[in-house]
């Protein structure tokens, strides 16, 4: 607990200065997030004895993801160029890599794309509101929190074989808590926003960052590992840290469409 306290406080710390600042160190921020998330995705066991050749080309595909938009864009930047590019280059070598099969090539693909797509959601919205994207992390961090603090003194019933240690009632807790949260700091932010639509909003970008949660979680399951890596001492991993964020940006982006 108390290495996961010190990480937090000092996660924070990075943070909070590069999110003020935003511009180019806000986008560098996120550049090496992304080859720190994408490290941890290429050293899963499903792809250690991936070429190094093949693990370059992603973090190719990765960066233009991230940072190429333009008009003809999935709402806020990623570009269909980008997207094709990287299916193109992640697949076209398992024609001659003997290595490096289809199915590593749908896998990698798929995550680069997952990741690229998150980043790039990340950056957009920062350009055009930083306040919004403040939103999504307290919501998520809400989430997280009061999750575990409420699952750790009330939880009694486990509800996924997928993730043992998380009980409903820790899950229904964040929940709540995050919905709170969520709409009182959005509403100050932004007064003249409904505040049934930004409850509705709230709980339902909390109920998609447990979700998120738990699919990192199954995927750590099947490459039997813990974490997705040591680097966050309490924490795990960069991804053991987005994984819930990143459902519930793009989860975000979506409702953006929509309403």
């Amino acid at each position: 607990m108390r290495k996961r306290i010190i990480s937090s406080i000092i996660i924070a710390l990075i943070f909070v200065p590069v999110f003020l600042l935003g511009g180019l160190i806000f986008k560098l921020f996120c550049g090496v997030l992304g080859i720190l998330a994408y490290n941890e995705i290429v050293s899963l066991p499903k792809f250690k004895k991936l070429p190094s050749i093949i693990k370059l080309l992603g973090v190719f595909s990765l960066i233009l993801l991230m940072f190429v938009t333009n008009g003809y864009s999935i709402y806020l930047g990623v570009s269909y160029e980008s997207l094709i590019i990287t299916f193109i280059t992640l697949f076209l070598p398992v024609l001659f890599v003997k290595k490096y099969d289809s199915d590593l090539a749908l896998n990698l693909s798929s995550f680069t794309i997952l990741l690229g797509l998150f980043l790039n959601s990340v950056l957009m919205i920062n350009e055009s509101n930083k306040w919004v994207l403040l939103y999504i992390v307290i919501v998520t961090c809400c989430t997280d929190v009061f999750a575990y603090l409420i699952g750790s003194i009330f939880g009694k019933h486990k509800f996924t074989p997928i993730s043992p240690n998380k009980t409903l009632e820790g899950s229904v807790g964040g929940i709540v808590a995050a919905t709170i949260a969520g709409t009182i700091y959005y509403l100050n932010v932004f007064p003249g926003s409904g505040i049934f639509k930004m409850l509705i909003i709230s709980a339902f970008l909390a109920l998609m960052s447990e979700v998120g949660d738990l699919i990192f979680s199954k995927i750590k399951r099947d490459n039997e590992i813990k974490d997705f890596s040591n680097l966050i001492p309490g924490h795990g991993g960069i991804l053991d840290r987005l994984d819930s964020l990143m459902f519930c940006l793009l989860t975000y982006v979506l409702l953006c469409t929509l309403l």
